[in-house]
């Protein structure tokens, strides 16, 4: 929402006014992540958004936020600034919590955070053996620039504007990357009045589930059933097709795209704007497909979404692979169902072995993957899961030398 900080601020202030912020807030019984007063629960929240919680799974996700939580005394709040403070806000405006080397004027609703004692917690942390709060060095090096003083940029930005073409969701990528891709442009649908005719059960269409696409023995679990619904919806798209239909040769499918102006760009991410009425067909944390003019696409997760008036919507997105290629898994003893996934070359100078996406978890990891990539197929064995959400699921590869 627009006035969520005007809101946040001001109902802080409203405590502070009444000597309310120290209370006892007394919820620890009907949530585990209650603070005990008000003004712990308004630097939590402050500090969560300094954090860009978006960036990690969601077990890390729940550990940060229990940290914070239950480590109250090392963030100091106070009215005067000093020389360790990091951050400050001013409670009787919308803004934000900013960086202290943005602080110029002074106001009577200015509240200024002192972080040092959180910073050496965390330090601590990555030689913590317990395995309820310890975080990896990799999070909790992306943490720390977070909360420092003075944060600058690990990558300088390129403020050059150009065109560009974006290809949202999983499909529009490996149908972009098909050699028989027949691009085309992708609008969002805008919203239309409601009508006046009556809506009953009639209306009313129960849509199941392809079984002989999906077999029982790869749904385990909630996250993986959903994954099953995306995967069919995207194949058929209502009860006749799915009884009625007959075997037939899978037809050429067209990619889908949006034009967009980059606005600057890092070596690890890209920020531009599209047009607004593009926003219904883009999500946080799902995978898009860039066509900035050179010979391959770019792979990056959308990070951020925002809306402005005058440029429509600006999206910060988080580059994941230069070069994306087109793979099919193609076991010839049948024992993992085929599927088009996305193949992420490795890159030797940085250590990064070869990678996989694709939509779902594999039935069986185990196993070693026939990859047809670029008419040949190569032998890979999967080494690791690195990451699996609602939208996609990575592995690491490591190619399996041929014999003779």
């Amino acid at each position: 929402a627009i006035n969520t900080w005007g809101e946040v601020n001001a109902l802080y202030c409203v405590a502070r006014d009444y000597k309310l912020d120290q209370a006892p807030t007394k919820l620890e019984q009907q949530c585990q992540y209650a603070s005990a007063n008000i003004s712990e629960e308004f630097i939590k929240i402050n500090y969560l958004h300094l954090s860009l919680l978006n960036r990690f799974r969601q077990r890390d996700i729940l550990k940060i936020h229990n940290i914070i939580n239950t480590q109250p005394s090392n963030i100091c709040i106070s009215k005067e600034k000093t020389e360790h403070s990091s951050f400050f806000i001013d409670i009787n405006t919308n803004n934000e919590i900013l960086n202290i080397s943005t602080y110029t004027e002074p106001s009577k609703g200015t509240c200024f955070f002192e972080n040092t004692g959180l910073i050496q917690y965390f330090v601590k942390l990555a030689l913590e053996k317990d395995k309820k709060l310890s975080l990896d060095n990799i999070i909790i090096q992306k943490l720390l620039p977070c909360w420092q003083q003075s944060h600058a940029r690990q990558f300088s930005r390129n403020e050059q504007t150009k065109k560009i073409l974006i290809y949202p969701g999983f499909k529009n990528i490996i149908n972009k990357l098909s050699p028989n891709d027949t691009p085309s442009v992708l609008v969002g649908k805008k919203t239309t009045a409601p009508s006046n005719n009556s809506f009953g059960l009639s209306n009313v269409e129960i849509i199941p589930i392809d079984n002989r696409s999906f077999p029982h023995a790869s749904i385990r679990s909630e996250k993986d059933f959903v994954r099953t619904i995306k995967e069919s919806h995207s194949t058929f798209t209502n009860a006749v097709d799915i009884w009625d239909r007959k075997t037939e040769p899978k037809k050429n499918q067209s990619s889908q795209r949006v034009d967009a102006i980059q606005k600057n760009a890092s070596a690890t991410g890209v920020m531009f704007t599209i047009a607004a009425e593009n926003k219904p067909i883009l999500q946080a944390a799902d995978l898009i497909g860039i066509d900035a003019g050179e010979s391959n696409i770019e792979l990056a997760i959308i990070r951020r979404l925002d809306n402005h008036k005058k440029e429509g919507i600006s999206l910060g997105v988080e580059l994941i692979a230069p070069n994306v290629k087109l793979a099919v898994i193609c076991n010839t003893d049948k024992s993992i169902r085929s599927r088009e996934v996305l193949f992420l070359p490795g890159i030797s100078r940085i250590n990064q072995a070869d990678a996989i996406i694709c939509l779902s978890l594999l039935e069986n990891p185990r196993i070693d993957l026939e990859l047809k990539i670029n008419n040949q197929i190569e032998l890979y064995s999967i080494t690791k899961l690195i990451e699996t959400n609602s939208v996609f699921t990575r592995y690491t590869l490591q190619k399996i030398a041929k014999e003779g």
